[in-house]
């Protein structure tokens, strides 16, 4: 196993996921970061978003990885101190447990946004039928087509995986692109959803990607001098 940032190829990959989602090459992708490995190895507390490291939810994050349903399950470390703890706490758990997983790097959309270089994944979404699962205040979005807002509680959703569930499963299309910016509750709904409608959808979480796009600027990379009115604006379709 080996771990990394995906850094200089991130135009590629962005190419490579805008390609996918026009040509209606259907996959599922989940993300494991910093908040998912310290909820995973039992870490107490909650992640930056507020959401607990719940033993409920501790549990059903392990079974994606021990039962995986053919999820490309992505990875991705903070430089920071944080990050390498959690790095470290997952790299033991890794290597006790082995999960049957396919690793990818993770963040190509992230490090696009913060670039100004994603215009082509929100490009290619506007070809596609658009569910976005997230928060209420992402519900003014408007920066590509969305058919269906699906939405969830800030910091709970893994209470109400069922109802979010069942609300994807009634909109899905054969065409259909699931956007999740649900937290770490993603990672189950799209390990439940791909098991159940394995390539009838495409099934991605986009994590925080979306909060500039409603002026919310809730990573430190988009706090930069300058970011929001220059760079960013290079993503808009």
């Amino acid at each position: 196993m080996s771990f990394g940032r995906d850094g200089d190829w991130c135009d590629m990959t962005v190419a490579a996921y805008s390609a996918m989602i026009r040509e209606r090459v259907n996959f599922a992708q989940a993300a494991y970061r910093d908040g998912e490995w310290y909820c995973i190895t039992g870490y107490p507390g909650g992640n930056c978003n507020g959401e607990p490291y719940h033993p409920t939810l501790r549990a059903q994050l392990i079974e994606t990885l021990l039962n995986p349903t053919g999820q490309w399950c992505a990875y991705w470390w903070d430089i920071q101190k944080k990050g390498r703890i959690a790095r470290s706490r997952a790299e033991k758990w890794l290597a006790e447990f082995k999960p049957p997983v396919s690793w990818i790097p993770d963040r190509p959309i992230f490090r696009a946004m913060e670039q100004g270089r994603a215009r082509p994944f929100f490009e290619a979404l506007a070809y596609r039928d658009v569910v976005l699962v997230g928060p209420k205040h992402l519900e003014p979005l408007d920066a590509f087509p969305i058919r269906e807002f699906v939405t969830v509680p800030d910091g709970s959703a893994w209470e109400e995986i069922d109802r979010i569930c069942g609300e994807v499963d009634g909109n899905l299309k054969d065409d259909t692109v699931v956007l999740f910016a649900s937290g770490m509750a993603a990672n189950v709904m799209i390990h439940r959803l791909w098991g159940e409608h394995r390539n009838r959808a495409t099934l991605y979480d986009i994590g925080s990607a979306l909060d500039p796009f409603v002026g919310l600027l809730s990573r430190g990379e988009y706090k930069t001098p300058g970011w929001h009115e220059n760079v960013f604006r290079q993503n808009f379709p």
